[in-house]
């Protein structure tokens, strides 16, 4: 990996149309070379639009304290996660503190809470 593209805010992105549209295809030219994108959002709904689903582009995902932390299967979808994890991603979603997330990181267990 040479370079990372880091989107802050990016709900804003996805209000547009022309930005969504815009954004996609920098997701699947980009990635091809080499280049790692990072999304960064308060919420994770708007990457699931009706057009694109954004999170299915997402290779590693992470949940800190979300404010839309008790929609679970949203929050499943995102992770890429199957219904016998959904347990304890609830769980670990409704114990979370300042510095802690969830991801999809094979390096981890899945939805347990780890310190970022």
């Amino acid at each position: 990996m040479r370079y990372v593209l880091l989107i802050d805010e990016a709900h804003v992105i996805f209000k547009d149309k022309k930005s969504q549209d815009l954004l996609e295809k920098i997701l699947r030219e980009i990635r091809s070379k080499g280049v790692s994108v990072m999304l960064l959002s308060q919420g994770i709904e708007e990457f699931n639009q009706p057009s694109f689903d954004f999170s299915s582009m997402c290779e590693n995902a992470f949940l800190f304290d979300i404010k839309d932390k008790t929609n679970l299967k949203m929050m499943q979808r995102f992770l890429g996660l199957g219904d016998k994890n959904a347990q304890k991603l609830k769980s670990s979603m409704e114990k979370i503190q300042k510095y802690q997330l969830v991801s999809n990181l094979k390096e981890y267990k899945v939805g347990e809470l780890f310190k970022a």
